[in-house]
């Protein structure tokens, strides 16, 4: 009886510590599975990050061999890296890139540390720009991480773009300046060999084209709107790229005309101030080998705005200026204008080394022609001696209204001599004046000239004081005073 009570116990124990034992395994077992499931799910997530990440990756040796790579856009890549696997980079990549990855590798192998760079790869007309990240990823082996920025390199860019449109509206001097400025900006970003500007004015109903390039065909004359692509455009307000097929189903439709050399492609922008079209901004082209895409449409729609920003400032520039610097009855420079000009011209003949010619001009007996004839007959001696001086000089040369009666011309670079042939010249076309007859009056000018000599400079206050005091000693000799 003992014996099998003791037998039963020991049966007990034992089963007991199966248990035990089998409890113990279970839980081993499920840690084992967790493990594997954990595992599992650390290579799956590991296999997916270079998947979800728009990065071209490259596994290279010490001596530039392509190991492996992983590409979730390889579509989008114009260099396949699945020809590149068990290749040296030197033996399929053009030499400027495959020389920068081996400089690249080896900095990181001398320094450890990561290496950035950028780079760009072209085929077949078409260009994309790349930024690299190259570290060590195990013994002899190193990992290159390269993401696309050619959108980013875009935006870049037209932005840099649009802040130099917005520049030259501040720094140019004039609207051809400006034109010019704004032709280069576009060059920058797409094939812009033929360009122009068209503006419409709403008041008098006319189109000019104030800049105007173009390899085969000249600048147009300002006309009234008719039916050219640019007149379409002003029409709809809207951007259109116009290819020979597009042209001949608008020209079916009696949209269009042709006028002047036919193109491969066009593509027109409105410029809009405000909710009002003042004009249209063009590229065109007429080889095939240049085309223009939607791309090409949405960055210069993007511009646009800010082009006819500038146009726009720099227009109501010029208008300002014109209203403050100029004489509404002879349209020449009034007195502020020839002073703010001379000084600059006077600065440029200092730092040249130069010589200037001042001539200071007085009509003789203005005031007894108004007080006989009227002011009306004074105002057209005036005019008519405004016209005597935009002969007998040069466009270059600054022609000025100062005082009622007193006009001054200013001339760079001409020498002392050259002040009777100046003179000369005026007193003829001034002859040839009178010698017509339709004026009430004679028309007499008394001049003096004074010459700005570099070895011994005068300020332009003291050329205008010499030449006045010269002019009024003509004067009292002509008339014996």
């Amino acid at each position: 009886m003992e014996v099998r009570t003791k037998a039963k116990a020991q049966l007990s124990n034992e089963l007991a510590r199966l248990v035990r034992r089998n409890e113990r395994l279970e839980k081993s077992t499920a840690r084992l599975k967790q493990a594997v499931q954990d595992l599992r799910r650390a290579e799956e997530a590991k296999k997916a990050i270079p998947e979800a990440l728009p990065d071209l990756m490259f596994r290279f040796n010490r001596e530039g061999v392509f190991l492996d790579y992983s590409s979730p856009n390889a579509n989008d890549l114009i260099l396949l890296p699945k020809n590149f696997l068990g290749r040296k980079a030197v033996d399929v990549l053009p030499a400027g890139l495959a020389h920068l990855i081996m400089d690249r590798i080896e900095k990181v192998s001398q320094t450890g540390h990561l290496q950035v760079f950028e780079y760009q790869v072209s085929q077949e007309g078409q260009t994309q720009n790349w930024e690299g990240r190259l570290a060590k990823c195990g013994e002899n082996q190193f990992l290159a991480v390269c993401r696309n920025i050619s959108e980013q390199k875009k935006a870049e860019k037209i932005r840099y773009s649009i802040y130099k449109i917005s520049e030259a509206a501040h720094s140019t001097r004039n609207l051809d300046e400006l034109f010019r400025s704004i032709h280069g900006t576009i060059e920058e970003l797409m094939p812009a060999k033929n360009f122009y500007i068209a503006l419409y004015d709403h008041e008098s109903g006319i189109l000019s084209f104030p800049y105007f390039i173009d390899e085969y065909d000249e600048a147009p004359a300002p006309r009234k709107l008719s039916k050219g692509l640019t007149e379409y455009v002003l029409r709809t307000g809207e951007p259109l790229l116009v290819s020979p097929e597009v042209f001949e189903e608008l020209e079916k439709k009696g949209e269009v005309k042709s006028i002047g050399p036919p193109s491969i492609d066009w593509l027109g922008i409105p410029l809009k101030k405000e909710d009002k079209t003042i004009g249209v901004l063009v590229v065109q082209s007429y080889t095939v080998g240049t085309r223009f895409g939607e791309e090409d449409r949405n960055i210069l729609k993007f511009v646009s705005s800010q082009v006819a920003m500038a146009i726009e400032r720099k227009r109501a520039e010029e208008a300002l200026r014109s209203l403050s610097l100029t004489d509404d009855l002879t349209g020449l420079y009034n007195r502020r204008g020839f002073m703010t000009l001379a000084k600059q011209q006077w600065k440029l003949a200092k730092r040249l080394n130069s010589r200037i010619l001042l001539l200071f001009a007085d009509i003789d007996d203005l005031k007894r022609i108004n007080d006989t004839l009227g002011h009306q007959e004074g105002d057209l001696a005036l005019i008519e001696t405004a016209t005597l001086f935009k002969e007998a000089f040069r466009e270059s040369d600054l022609i000025a209204r100062v005082g009622g009666d007193e006009f001054v011309v200013l001339t760079m670079g001409a020498p002392e001599e050259d002040v009777d042939v100046i003179t000369a010249r005026l007193q003829t076309n001034l002859d040839a004046r009178n010698a017509r007859g339709d004026l009430s009056f004679p028309l007499e000018i008394s001049t003096g000239v004074a010459c700005y000599d570099p070895e011994s400079p005068l300020s332009i206050d003291e050329l205008l004081s010499l030449a006045d005091a010269l002019m009024y000693k003509q004067k009292r000799h002509k008339y014996g005073r």
